[in-house]
């Protein structure tokens, strides 16, 4: 059986080679590859809840909004993300909690029923964190077919395409560099306002970081939604574990 290190020097050669999956590879051989960047099977299973701290901006109706962000997923089951003003502190914190079939909104101690519209778009975000485990896209129901040749917009440094559907995700393109490191995902989530509306999402990584786990993961997260900027993060601490 392959090592990390040794499937990461493989990886390396492989690109280094221009032998990375081509149009006519296999999608298996570059989620292969994927998985191999992002630390190995044994680690990313190492790290069934997904846990980091930051901070972000959120760009909306012309301004920006400096927050502090500490977030929890267990990917397609729980998800909370408590977020304050950095302005103000912790003392204005708001909280997103996900669990199951629910969803709330916590202010003040009181929680809230999230509506069925908002519910069904954070359910949607939140199982974006779910795909970028890779992982996951061999779980049951999943599929996924390789796109080689990148769409309009999309940055020339995103090499290599996996369209996935997930049972549990919207359908996504998840995109890779010439070192199979994930760079980025491009979906369409419900919208929050309901209506039979939906949202284009782009999201941009940053460079892999390594966990105590063993497993890799983004320094920052970027989101555009209708080709506008959302939401940019800033992920300063990041704790995978095994459980909640």
């Amino acid at each position: 059986m392959l090592t990390r290190r040794s499937a990461l020097i493989g990886v390396a050669a492989a690109a280094a080679c221009g032998t990375l999956p081509s149009p006519a590879t296999a999608g298996n051989d570059l989620l292969d590859h994927a998985i191999a960047r992002m630390g190995g099977v044994d680690a990313i299973n190492r790290s069934r809840v997904l846990a980091w701290t930051g901070h972000a901006r959120i760009h909306a109706d012309r301004r920006n909004i400096d927050i502090g962000v500490e977030s929890v997923v267990e990917p397609f089951v729980y998800a909370r993300s408590d977020t304050w003003l950095l302005s103000q502190g912790r003392g204005s914190m708001r909280s997103l909690e996900i669990d199951g079939h629910s969803g709330a909104t916590i202010s003040n101690g009181q929680s809230s029923p999230m509506s069925a519209a908002m519910y069904l778009n954070e359910k949607a975000q939140f199982a974006t964190y779910g795909l970028m485990r890779l992982v996951s896209l061999r779980d049951a129901g999943a599929s996924f077919t390789t796109m080689p040749i990148p769409g309009s917009g999309i940055p020339i440094t995103w090499r290599y395409g996996l369209v996935v559907d997930h049972p549990a995700a919207p359908s996504a393109t998840l995109y890779f560099d010439n070192t199979a490191a994930l760079v980025g995902i491009v979906n369409n989530v419900p919208s929050p306002n309901g209506g039979g509306m939906s949202i284009d999402q782009l999201f941009t990584f940053g460079e892999l970081r390594e966990s105590q786990t063993g497993m890799y993961w983004p320094t920052s997260i970027s989101i555009t939604q209708d080709h506008l900027p959302f939401f940019d993060l800033t992920i300063e601490t990041f704790s995978p574990r095994q459980a909640r």
